[in-house]
């Protein structure tokens, strides 16, 4: 079986094929390799092609793969380069095919999990995390603020237990901020046009945001911000299906506690004596 630094090998030759397939073949006016000072422009419109390509795949529609011409439609590249990019992606184990359909290879599963495990705000909040769903029983979302003006909330961690899959939420997704406890609670006090302002008032005051689906089936959340409401760009949130939703003051106090320790762990000023979120 070969070893970390064969497998290193392996990606480093496959990125170096893409680099030549495609950056240099679908793009007329950037100079080879050894042509010029111009060379240096080819690894960044590499990665770009590549980064394309692989948010392609990043809504639930991808997750029962994708052909090569639900690529191009989605990533607006030429088909050739999209079909070589897959191939060489597939070696690399970013990709898997299977048949016609393409999906996200175990690869990427490894590095997400790998960015997760050294991240300090994960790491700050998942064992609050646990502590939290465990006074509650309600699902637990550690999410985050992304996009160039805030637009979309990624999930970082959910934590749920027998209703996990009543609440349709995955780690790694986004939805838009605006519409989320999540992103209403990370949103408010910025004076962003999207909130509306007696809703932004509310949750400056109150310092947790809710949000209730109107839908059959849908789920009620609450959030709190890891830090400064306004500031904050990261908040953990409790949700639960409409028909099991408690989130009456017993619930929101111990989330409260829950966004202030891990505010306080992240600025290295927590002590033994601080609060359990079940007191």
């Amino acid at each position: 079986m070969p070893g970390a630094a064969s497998r290193r090998r392996d990606s480093g030759d496959a990125m170096t094929d893409l680099t030549t397939n495609v950056a240099l073949k679908d793009r007329p006016n950037t100079v080879r390799p050894g042509d010029g000072a111009q060379r240096g422009d080819t690894p960044t419109a590499l990665l770009e092609r590549v980064s394309v390509v692989l948010d392609a795949f990043e809504d639930g529609e991808a997750a029962s793969g994708l052909t090569l011409a639900d690529v191009v439609r989605r990533t607006e590249l030429p088909r050739s380069s999209v079909h070589r990019m897959l191939e060489q992606l597939v070696r690399m184990r970013w990709m898997h095919r299977s048949g016609r359909r393409y999906r996200l290879g175990f690869r990427l599963l490894e590095l997400g999990a790998l960015a997760v495990n050294q991240d300090a705000l994960h790491a700050a909040a998942l064992p609050v995390m646990y502590e939290l769903h465990a006074a509650t029983r309600l699902v637990v979302h550690l999410g985050m603020l992304e996009g160039s003006g805030g637009d979309d909330i990624l999930y970082l961690d959910k934590i749920g237990g027998r209703l996990v899959q009543a609440v349709p939420t995955q780690v790694g997704g986004r939805r838009p901020a605006v519409g989320t406890a999540l992103g209403a609670v990370l949103l408010a006090g910025r004076g962003d046009p999207r909130m509306d302002p007696a809703a932004d008032a509310r949750i400056v005051q109150e310092g947790v945001a809710r949000v209730a689906s109107s839908a059959p089936h849908g789920h009620t959340c609450v959030a709190a911000p890891i830090g400064r409401i306004g500031e904050a760009t990261a908040a953990i949130s409790l949700c639960a299906p409409n028909r099991h939703a408690r989130l009456d003051p017993r619930v929101v106090s111990p989330l409260r506690v829950a966004a202030g320790t891990i505010s306080r762990t992240l600025e290295g000023v927590v002590t033994p004596a601080h609060a359990r979120l079940s007191a």
